[in-house]
């Protein structure tokens, strides 16, 4: 139950408060990203309000850890310039990260902290917000009565204030602490469809998949999963569609029987990704098609999925994706017990990783290295490196 809890609660969280002077709807994230490098930079508060942005999107696009790291270099300036609405607002987003990071202690004490700081501005949105995130960090924790109490203080804040899709969320929020009844969500959906973004209907999907009494690789709930990763897509957040494809491949388990439905799915996000030129998620919908097509026998498409996916990545200079290309190439051909390919693949992934300066990857490809040296007797690579 937790585990269903912490990934579609940190989803929801993560994205539900867009930050100030965030992407319009219709933008794309690097569209986003470019016009914040083009604005003309006019004070120290801009500077802040850029830098916080910037470190969203970063964040969206998978860049995680630096997507942090700058988001507290954006909260020191806030601070440093006494930017409290700026602060509160960051704050909402450092608490998301936190629930979905599963650091619960952080997620509590951040939304706290911009509660705080929203009830002394009187902006009656941001202390919806703060409460809604406040509920969500006892319902990770299963502590229902508190989660509750969190949500409907949200429901009444938004209610009064006007606010629509915060009203949405509560409502979600709210149906999620009763866990018996798979309708309980319903009228928040409705709410959020109608006046919400796509991010914000993704997370009310993901919420509605995994709080309302459907097991996690039940029909439904793969149905609603796949609704969620196309929203995710649509708003562009490639960090929460990784996740998403992730828990796609959990929810199959051992019932083949989906297996179709699934791969039919990613086959759809595939088409509309490259029409898009969405370069980076179709490199992630490749990965995720060639791992579910090596659990099909009958299905021989496993290896020009990873294939096209490398070339993708190295067209796009886009080293991390490379690194993966290559370790799942790696690993499909020590599958086949081709020592000498796989082989060839982990030292590239080496390579590549000493050039990002990724100690961890690099290490993780050396072992590798190691066990198809143990395999077949061949550890010249390996002894060279150490």
């Amino acid at each position: 139950m937790v585990w269903r809890h912490g990934l579609a609660t940190g989803a929801m969280v993560l994205l539900v408060n867009a930050p100030m002077g965030g992407a319009r709807a219709n933008e794309t994230p690097t569209e986003a990203t470019e016009a914040i490098a083009e604005q003309d930079v006019q004070s120290e508060s801009a500077t802040a309000a850029q830098l916080h942005q910037a470190a969203l999107e970063r964040y969206r696009m998978g860049e995680t850890q630096a997507g942090k790291e700058q988001l507290e270099q954006a909260l020191e300036l806030y601070r440093a310039q006494g930017d409290r609405l700026g602060e509160a607002t960051l704050l909402l987003d450092l608490s998301g990260l936190s629930v979905f990071d599963y650091n619960l202690p952080a997620t509590l004490k951040t939304a706290e902290a911009a509660l705080h700081i929203a009830q002394t501005l009187e902006n009656s949105e941001l202390i919806a917000q703060a409460w809604f995130q406040i509920g969500n960090h006892y319902l990770v924790r299963e502590e229902l009565d508190a989660a509750q109490n969190a949500y409907q203080q949200s429901l009444d804040i938004a209610r009064a204030a006007g606010d629509r899709p915060g009203e949405g969320r509560a409502l979600v929020g709210l149906g999620a602490t009763t866990e018996t009844d798979a309708q309980a969500a319903q009228p928040g959906l409705a709410l959020i469809q109608d006046t919400g973004t796509p991010r914000d209907e993704a997370i009310a999907l993901l919420q509605v998949a995994y709080f309302y009494g459907h097991e996690p690789d039940s029909p439904e709930t793969l149905d609603m999963l796949m609704q969620s990763l196309a929203k995710f897509q649509e708003a562009g957040d490639r960090a929460l569609f990784q996740e998403m494809l992730t828990a796609a491949l959990y929810s199959l388990d051992e019932q083949t029987e989906l297996l179709a439905v699934v791969q039919a799915a990613l086959q759809q996000q595939l088409a509309i990704a490259q029409a898009n030129n969405a370069t980076l998620f179709e490199i992630d919908l490749l990965h995720h098609l060639g791992y579910l097509a090596k659990t099909d026998p009958n299905n021989p498409v496993t290896l020009p999925y990873y294939q096209q996916a490398l070339s993708l990545g190295q067209a796009e200079n886009n080293g991390r994706s490379v690194m993966f290309s290559l370790r799942l190439l790696g690993e499909f051909y020590g599958d086949q017990n081709n020592l000498s390919q796989a082989q060839d693949y982990y030292e590239q992934g080496f390579r590549v990783a000493q050039a990002l300066d990724d100690r961890q990857s690099a290490n993780e490809f050396l072992r590798s290295i190691g066990q198809l040296g143990w395999q077949g007797g061949r550890q010249e690579f390996l002894d060279g490196q150490r």
